[in-house]
């Protein structure tokens, strides 16, 4: 009988060890480190006068792993912003990317990217618009806004074929001092217009 107590007792010793093992496993802040890229291509650097001080920043478009960024720089090529846009096929690209005066304090971005095509069942290609907002003294601070697809193409079943291209207008059409940027296409009509506080777009 004390030979059974005995080892019941080790074996409720191992049991509580290896629960404090798992306790301190689980209370231990696991390190990670960050995987370095397998594969980059860059753009040249396209210049640009962001602030209007006479000054050259810079505009890159990347390829990092096959994920889409752009990438902005200033004057001594030091990276200022950086942002990932999501594709949805393959053979993605910013392929436009124009700098507005929204005001005398703000400009923006306006990026058109396309998000890459789909031939698995039938083919789909989408391309949408983004814009990068700072105020002009400032560009320490960059805010990423998420705009509008603008372009759609799809073959349906039985060969019957589907595209819609929207135009993009820039113009101030309340006549606010601000500009507003358009998309349009027949009756169909989307309108962006800038807030100031919080440096984004929204569409009404």
């Amino acid at each position: 009988m004390k030979k059974y107590l005995i080892l019941l007792y080790c074996i409720a010793n191992l049991i509580q060890a290896q629960d404090e093992r798992d306790i301190r496993k689980l209370l231990t802040p696991k390190v990670t480190t960050q995987k370095e890229p397998r594969w980059e291509s860059y753009s040249d650097h396209y210049s640009v006068d962001l602030d209007g001080n006479g000054k050259t920043e810079y505009v890159q478009t990347a390829k990092i792993d096959n994920l889409d960024y752009i990438i902005i720089k200033d004057e001594f090529g030091n990276s200022l912003f950086k942002q990932l846009l999501l594709a949805r096929g393959v053979k993605s690209n910013i392929f436009r990317i124009k700098k507005v005066n929204i005001n005398s304090l703000y400009s923006a971005l306006v990026i058109l990217f396309f998000e890459g095509k789909t031939e698995a069942a039938v083919f789909e290609a989408t391309s949408k618009m983004y814009f990068i907002s700072y105020k002009k003294d400032n560009l320490k601070k960059f805010i990423f806004s998420e705009g509008t697809h603008f372009q759609h193409e799809k073959e349906k079943v039985s060969d019957q074929y589907w595209y819609r291209h929207f135009d993009i207008n820039i113009f101030d059409y309340n006549r606010d001092g601000n500009v507003e940027v358009s998309i349009l296409f027949n009756k169909i009509a989307k309108i962006y217009f800038f807030n100031e506080e919080q440096l984004k777009w929204y569409r009404l």
